[in-house]
């Protein structure tokens, strides 16, 4: 059996989704903490189980019959964060899981500005050091997060950044959720380590040009400080202090290059090339041009 946790998140939910088109209910379960708001997968067949990564008793009868772990990373500050990740590979070991497969970040280096680059790296350490059999997944950038992005660039007139000069090689969630849902449901992936990503790294410009095209009409790049954009998440967007130090961190590792590898792995696994920021533009902003 395949246990996939935060399946009721976006990629959670893409990967069940997936893994779905690969393998009969029977053999699905989800880890949610909030049964109700997993209906419509039991309405599919699959088993949800209710389980708290802050409660490792839950997660360990949650686990119970598993043979493959999908740990979908958190969403919390640092700290609580690297105890999630770490109770959840204690509860797979003591559940008797024989393999864990986990969504990392192509940047995991604790030194990253980017500060969630440190959960990645403890929890790849720890699948090191738990003597399970593991496959650590490391896509970039969601390619999805910039939706939003052209939405306010379509309604301001310009894209704002504080990276302006980076390229970021950024992966849409569907793409990370087939191959999660290939290395579940295959063998031959324990100990693999795969960077995942777009067909191409994209700066500032390169997407201002693609809303452009979408919108018709100029969308120029406008540069903002790490400062100005601290203050519209937490002013503006209301986002806890954690989640904006992150993700200014983020524009600043972009800024140092560490997001613009490209890799051909998406491919190699699935047999499909990955979707473009354009596709994923294109599809959902695809009126834009006669709304505008």
């Amino acid at each position: 059996m395949i246990v996939i946790t935060g399946a009721t998140g976006q990629l959670g939910h893409l990967i069940v989704d997936a893994v779905l088109q690969r393998v009969p209910a029977s053999q699905v379960a989800v880890s949610v903490r909030d049964k109700a708001k997993a209906a419509d997968l039991a309405a599919r067949g699959v088993a949800v189980r209710e389980a708290d990564y802050g409660k490792p008793e839950t997660l360990v009868a949650a686990l119970a019959g598993a043979e493959t772990l999908m740990l979908v990373s958190g969403d919390a500050d640092n700290a609580t964060r690297i105890a999630q990740h770490r109770n959840a590979i204690a509860a797979a070991k003591a559940a008797g899981v024989q393999r864990v497969v986990y969504t990392s970040y192509l940047d995991n280096d604790p030194a990253s500005p980017f500060t969630f680059a440190a959960v990645h790296g403890d929890t790849e350490q720890a699948l090191r050091d738990s003597g399970l059999a593991f496959t650590i997944l490391r896509p970039s950038t969601y390619a999805d997060l910039l939706v939003m992005n052209a939405q306010g660039a379509m309604a301001n007139g310009a894209y704002a950044t504080a990276a302006p000069a980076g390229k970021t090689s950024s992966i849409a969630r569907a793409d990370i959720a087939r191959v999660a849902a290939i290395v579940l449901t295959q063998s031959g992936h324990d100990g693999k380590v795969y960077e995942l990503t777009g067909p191409e790294a994209l700066g500032a410009a390169d997407v201002a040009a693609i809303i452009a095209k979408i919108a018709g009409k100029p969308i120029p790049v406008a540069p903002i400080t790490p400062e100005q954009l601290a203050g519209f998440f937490s002013g503006t967007l209301g986002m806890p202090p954690f989640l904006v130090e992150a993700l200014v961190g983020a524009q600043a590792a972009v800024e140092q290059g560490r997001m613009a590898r490209v890799t051909d792995t998406v491919e190699k696994l699935t047999g499909q090339a990955p979707l473009s920021v354009e596709q994923v533009l294109r599809a959902a902003l695809g009126g834009a041009k006669n709304a505008a």
